[in-house]
């Protein structure tokens, strides 16, 4: 996107990609189907200020969990 847009090289990674189970591939899959959904609630207004912080704080929770995934899976 960035070379396409802005016209800049982008750095490619010099080892290759892990490959993912095709069942983690579709769970991940549905967890950014659920954060898309999350997204658009939280932009909608639908939900007050109080639910939009706990849903905050769940997805920093989230985040910090994903952190760690990640650091085990190197």
């Amino acid at each position: 996107m960035r070379e396409v847009c802005l016209a800049e090289k982008t750095a490619r990674a010099s080892k290759p990609l892990p490959t993912l189970a095709p069942e983690l591939l579709r769970q991940l899959a549905g967890m950014g189907n659920n954060l898309n959904q999350i997204a658009r609630r939280l932009n909608s207004g639908e939900w007050s200020a109080h639910d939009r912080v706990q849903v905050v704080a769940a997805l920093m929770a989230l985040e910090r969990e994903l952190q760690l995934l990640r650091e085990q899976a190197r």
